[in-house]
């Protein structure tokens, strides 16, 4: 069963933010769109494949995936049984988590 994404406001923020800087800075113009989709696709048919993130703060189910083509992580949680929140989208080289 395909879930819903719904991406929070934050992390809509963040994936803006990268993209824009992307397009600008890297040659292969596109694969940033195309990873972050092909890591929404993920989540949304087994939401199970991230990570569990340990000590997630008051995000029960919190969970991080890595996309290391592009070096970035989706961080997302279960909302209910077909839907998925993108909480943050970060890159891997900033050594902590995310604002949640």
């Amino acid at each position: 069963m395909t879930r819903r994404i719904r991406v929070s406001k934050r992390a809509a923020d963040q994936i803006r933010k990268a993209a824009e800087w992307w397009r600008a800075n890297r040659a292969a113009r596109s694969l940033f769109d195309a990873e972050i989709a092909r890591g929404f696709d993920l989540t949304a048919d087994q939401p199970g494949i991230g990570t569990k993130v340990i000590d997630p703060g008051d995000i029960p189910g919190l969970r991080r995936l890595q996309l290391p083509r592009i070096r970035y992580s989706i961080y997302y949680r279960p909302i209910d049984t077909d839907a998925i929140e993108v909480v943050a989208v970060w890159h891997g080289s900033r050594g902590t988590l995310p604002e949640l």
